[in-house]
């Protein structure tokens, strides 16, 4: 315990002296990000529209398909199958019916390209089998692909994509990669480059991706020394259980329980079931008539695990025909979020933030049913 105690003390020395370089880098104005400001960070939407201007050979950027190339070459889409980028038109959110929206479609009339873009919602019923019905349909097999974007390549649930090839692609490593390539190609045009710029910059915040090199090769060379290697193991045996990774996040957000439980226990109404009785993730339940909000964990490793807020209606029954009309935009939440098509509380809807957000979302939801309730 004490060879831990002391490897926490020096990991912290490290970055204590990133956050100090960081906020003198603030200061000098190399964090000014136009992305950060928009608040893009959460709005997969806006991603999609970011990654697809940038990829459009027709864009306003000038690059013709290089950009395009460039992405295909980096996910290494061309062993798959050969789109000619020459005559590729890309949409965002295309329709394709009552099965749904592409959120970025690539295709020059014989093949196609289907890129479902995940930061922070969860997937939707039978979401990437509709999507390869369709390109079935349209293409034929063997001559359309399917990639699934998310911050560190995870896959599909089960629900989404049982038996469809697809293929996992990440911010973390596809995206970032890619952006880098098309900055190498843009150093004679400024306003092209510096938008890619400020763009990489921003994903790199997004994927924990901004520390600086120096102290992330001396904290490199602390966990790797001899004395510490053992210790670092046992910490990533640790956190990798589900129940103590559980109990980490309910410690360390004991405080925002304790604060909303302290805000909303004058309401008769409202009672608090124990988390363990309602879900194996969940860490804080408010249970409002038949109502349950929670907070739990996605079941992604520690620590790229990130939080998300759950509305049930009438136990915990999923209603899979309920596909929710919007989940994850927290500025656009409001009591349209929670009803159904009928006008009804949603039996099921889903949420995911990283932690700032996620116990935020839970007190708006809960004050949206308190007073349409």
């Amino acid at each position: 315990m004490e060879q831990l105690k002391k490897l926490l003390q020096d990991v912290n020395l490290i970055l204590q002296k990133e956050k100090v370089r960081k906020e003198e880098s603030r200061k000098r104005g190399e964090r000014f990000n136009v992305f950060e400001m928009l608040g893009v960070a959460h709005y997969e939407v806006t991603h999609s529209k970011i990654i697809a201007g940038f990829m459009n050979p027709q864009g306003s950027h000038g690059q013709g398909d290089l950009f395009l190339r460039l992405f295909l070459q980096t996910i290494e889409n061309n062993d798959k199958i050969y789109l000619d980028t020459s005559n590729a038109k890309v949409y965002t959110e295309y329709g394709i019916g009552v099965d749904g929206r592409l959120d970025i479609f690539i295709e020059n009339g014989s093949h196609g390209i289907i890129i479902e873009n995940k930061v922070y919602a969860g997937d939707q019923p039978e979401q990437l089998k509709r999507y390869n019905d369709f390109a079935k349909e349209k293409y034929g097999e063997g001559n359309y692909m399917i990639y699934y974007l998310t911050l560190y390549g995870h896959e599909a649930s089960g629900d989404s994509a049982n038996g469809i090839a697809y293929k996992c692609i990440s911010y973390y490593e596809h995206i970032i990669n890619w952006l880098q390539l098309c900055i190498h190609e843009c150093a004679t045009m400024p306003l092209v480059r510096e938008t890619l710029v400020q763009y990489l910059n921003h994903i790199k915040q997004l994927t924990n991706l901004d520390m600086d090199s120096l102290n992330k090769e001396e904290l490199i060379e602390l966990l790797a020394e001899k004395n510490n290697f053992e210790t670092v193991a046992e910490v990533g045996a640790f956190i990798t259980d589900a129940n103590n990774v559980k109990k980490v996040y309910s410690l360390k957000f004991q405080g925002n329980i304790y604060s909303i439980k302290k805000d909303l226990e004058k309401n008769d109404d409202i009672s608090f079931p124990k988390p363990e009785d309602y879900d194996d993730r969940a860490i804080f339940v408010v249970k409002i008539g038949k109502i349950h909000v929670y907070i739990g964990w996605t079941r992604d490793k520690f620590p790229k695990a990130q939080l998300f807020c759950q509305v049930e209606y009438d136990s915990v029954y999923r209603a899979k025909s309920e596909r929710p009309k919007r989940d994850g935009a927290f500025n656009d939440l409001g009591l349209d979020s929670l009803l159904n098509e009928k006008n009804d509380w949603c039996r099921y809807k889903y949420f995911k933030y990283d932690w700032r957000k996620a116990f935020d979302c839970l007190k708006k939801i809960v004050e949206i049913i308190i007073q349409h309730k």
